[in-house]
């Protein structure tokens, strides 16, 4: 069973959960979000597919979390992920 959790973005600006767009099981990022995401977490057995275009396409990167903890990320701190900070425009999250 596939179920809609929305990860946690961390960027420049707030992101809420209230906002229609976060709720959502597959994002193309707002044009006041895009290209400010810094660090991600991802809930305990849930997998986060992020893309630096908003057609999901192009610089592909996959945070799974592991199923008895959260992931949490920060996108400069690793040299797998350091071409995504500031550079995410859509994403894709499942459980």
């Amino acid at each position: 069973m596939s179920i809609s959790v929305p990860p946690v973005l961390y960027s420049k600006f707030p992101v809420r959960s209230q906002d229609s767009f976060y709720r959502q099981q597959v994002i193309s990022l707002p044009y006041s979000f895009k290209n400010t995401i810094e660090s991600v977490s991802v809930r305990a057995g849930c997998t986060l597919e992020v893309y630096d275009d908003s057609d999901f396409s192009d610089d592909a990167h996959a945070f799974e979390a592991p199923p008895t903890a959260d992931l949490h990320h920060t996108l400069d701190r690793s040299f797998r992920t350091r071409s995504l900070d500031d550079d995410i425009e859509s994403l894709r999250c499942w459980c």
